[in-house]
């Protein structure tokens, strides 16, 4: 009998979740399908600011050509992650789309954030066509880009549930109303950068 309520219990609090869901979804489904709540910009939005930097014996040292180069920025570039995920698939076809939605949340943060946001099942293999210039298209291939860490809130951060994409992005304010956090004041004692 113990077994039989916690099942209940269980089954009961997916039910209130899945209510309490309802409203934030069918908010977005609301929304202009020209004009959705975009959460995140593309990397190429912040290297026009953040590029044309170099030390005073002229190395450049800028954001956008360092980060560029990464495995984050290459993160859902990576044919190896991508055999690993086609792999996954097929060996598991009837899980296919879970296996997709898993592995997006490290390799392709932006586009899960962002359809799971909107109520979606985040895709992979449908995101991955180069040139395109679909907006989720472009989020996904960037990886782990600029936009999505400067917008990780405080809140669970460090802790265990925030491990693994369990960050935390305000999604209660328009663009241009939430805060993507830096610059930061630069210390005196750094502001130059010397050669050693």
């Amino acid at each position: 009998m113990e077994k039989s309520a916690r099942i209940s219990q269980f089954v009961l609090l997916a039910m209130v979740a899945m209510l309490l869901a309802v409203p934030h979804f069918s908010s977005m489904a609301g929304a202009s399908a020209k004009d959705p709540k975009e959460l995140f910009q593309t990397s190429d939005r912040c290297f026009a600011c953040h590029n044309g930097l170099s030390t005073a014996g002229g190395e450049d040292i800028s954001i956008g050509l360092s980060w560029r180069p990464t495995m984050m920025a290459n993160s859902a570039r990576d044919p190896y992650w991508q055999a690993g995920v086609r792999r996954e698939s097929i060996d598991h076809a009837e899980s296919a789309k879970a296996i997709e939605d898993e592995c997006a949340i490290c390799h392709m943060p932006m586009a899960r954030y962002q359809s799971h946001f909107e109520g979606k099942e985040s895709e992979v293999f449908a995101r991955l066509t180069q040139g395109s210039d679909d907006r989720m298209d472009r989020l996904a291939q960037d990886g782990v880009s600029c936009s999505l860490c400067h917008q990780i809130t405080k809140d669970k951060l460090g802790t265990p549930e925030s491990l693994v994409g369990g960050f935390v992005i305000d999604t209660t304010r328009s663009k241009g109303e939430r805060a993507e956090y830096g610059p930061f004041k630069i210390e005196d004692g750094q502001i130059r950068i010397r050669r050693r």
